[in-house]
């Protein structure tokens, strides 16, 4: 199943992108607002907003040297894509437990996202509850439990099946359940990056405003990208 969580690898690479065109654009804007500030004789307003284009300048230069970072987290994203895919071979595998770090990993970060909770809404199907629709993994030859009647969502269920070590068996409604389940951890990473992809083209048509205080949860922020997205925030962007 390859490809399972593309999105949250094209997140981290339109995140990127974003967080470069915003350092230029900022610097495009604080150079702008030093012009403005010194033919009106503003001279505070346009130290301060100097300070931003150095600070902006050395962010700059330090993206540059993240590339070898930023390699590193997208390596990171597949290789924690790969052990989740094991769940959907529906089969024992020896790296149980590999597998199921691999999803919590994405599990948590998909909870912190917007459209996050939605998860909770996802119902257990009816068909997805029989024994019938397991294996047990770690004694595949005893026999293994229906799922509760308490459980409802897939969350629960997909918890339920880690503690019990059960495998969904391909082709059962289990198994398209927590495909179901992965390809919504999927789609919520998918909105992220359509986000940023409107916030890049809000930059490239010069409507985005660059002061904004923005915050992309879940994404592992270095300390450069942290100071370009707050970089003029405390000059509030250059008002007097």
């Amino acid at each position: 199943m390859p490809g399972t969580f593309a999105e949250w690898t094209e997140r981290m690479k339109v995140y990127n992108d974003y967080v470069r065109a915003l350092a230029e654009y900022k610097k495009v804007a604080a150079e702008n607002l030093i012009r403005q500030a010194e033919a009106q004789q503003k001279w505070q307003k346009a130290r301060a907003m100097q300070i931003v284009v150095r600070q902006l300048e050395l962010a700059i230069r330090g993206l540059n040297r993240e590339k070898t970072r930023n390699n590193r987290e997208i390596a990171k994203i597949r290789a924690r894509e790969k052990d989740t895919e094991l769940l959907m071979r529906g089969r024992r595998t020896n790296h149980f437990q590999v597998a199921w770090g691999g999803f919590e990993w994405f599990m948590r970060k998909a909870l912190v996202e917007p459209g996050g909770d939605d998860l909770y809404d996802i119902v257990i199907s009816s068909e997805a509850r029989p024994a019938r629709n397991f294996l047990n993994n770690r004694q595949p030859e005893k026999s293994c439990d229906p799922v509760p009647e308490d459980l409802q969502n897939v969350l629960e269920f997909a918890d339920w099946m880690r503690s019990k070590q059960y495998m969904a068996r391909f082709g059962r409604p289990a198994h398209r359940d927590l495909r179901g389940l992965l390809e919504s951890i999927n789609e919520i990473a998918g909105a992220t990056v359509e986000t940023l992809r409107d916030y890049i083209a809000q930059i490239e048509q010069g409507t985005y405003n660059a002061w904004q205080p923005v915050s992309i949860i879940g994404v592992e922020t270095s300390a450069t990208a942290t100071k370009i997205q707050e970089a003029g925030q405390e000059t509030e962007g250059g008002n007097s």
